[in-house]
């Protein structure tokens, strides 16, 4: 289903849409913007306003940042910086 929406001449897609386009999943992008301070990350500014379920869009022309931004972090990094801010999952495991 195709959600895209034109404002002022500008394309803009759904965060699920863009997630296809990126190959990254809804909840990992929410997150990026939820740690970008930690990644110290220049991402795009993601839109909520367009309608009432607060469905977060992105411009068309701003995917090649997401995926600059998907490319320069490294496998893992993610489960870091979530480690760091929520702590271990199971404390008790032994390393």
């Amino acid at each position: 289903m195709d959600t895209m929406k034109i404002i002022d001449g500008e394309k803009y897609l759904t965060i699920g849409e863009v997630s296809k386009k990126i190959n990254r999943g809804v909840v990992t992008i929410k997150n990026w913007y939820e740690y970008k301070e930690e990644f110290g990350a220049n991402l795009p500014e993601m839109f909520q306003n367009f309608d009432k379920k607060g469905t977060r869009y992105f411009r068309e022309k701003d995917i090649p940042k997401l995926i600059a931004f998907r490319d320069s972090i490294s496998y893992g990094q993610l489960a870091e910086v979530s480690r760091r801010k929520w702590g271990e999952r199971n404390p008790d495991k032994k390393s």
